[in-house]
């Protein structure tokens, strides 16, 4: 558990470093939230691998607007982790509200900001119907997590 710990905290270390305070904060947050669910190194490195793929993607391009699926994909990843959950689906609107608190504090205008709320509940809606219908595992999750930042990441360039 120290070490899952260690390990998180690693990777929202490099994503403060590289990203800045709002991708270490979502990370952070999402950390935080699934914490019960991250019970060891793999499940942990298979919770944070997209969202250094969607940091690394943001330093090559600088674009921006990658935060928004790497925000996405946790929150999917969110969702599945507590699929079995009643309340599954109150971590991943954890993660969008802060999303949006973010970017309020950013200066986004409210029309920006209500197409990026539209558009992650539409890609965090298929998402899950994707991984209702593929159900558990490691690499069903990671892949309703890439779907939904895909969807999410095209959401805003169309």
């Amino acid at each position: 558990m120290i070490a899952t710990v260690s390990s998180a905290l690693l990777a929202v270390a490099i994503a403060f470093t590289l990203g800045g305070w709002p991708w270490a904060l979502i990370l952070a947050f999402s950390c935080l939230l699934a914490v019960s669910q991250l019970n060891s190194l793999a499940r942990l490195a298979s919770f944070t691998v997209l969202s250094l793929c969607w940091l690394g993607a943001y330093l090559v391009t600088e674009d921006r607007r990658l935060f928004f699926p790497f925000t996405i994909q946790l929150a999917m990843q969110l969702y599945a982790l507590h699929a079995i959950r009643r309340s599954r689906w109150a971590a991943p609107v954890g993660v969008v509200l802060l999303f949006s608190v973010i970017r309020l504090i950013q200066a986004a205008s409210l029309i920006v900001l209500a197409v990026e709320v539209l558009v992650a509940a539409v890609a965090l809606v298929i998402g899950a119907m994707v991984f209702n219908r593929i159900k558990t595992g490691t690499m069903q999750r990671m892949l309703a997590a890439a779907i939904a930042s895909f969807l999410a990441f095209a959401g805003l360039i169309f």
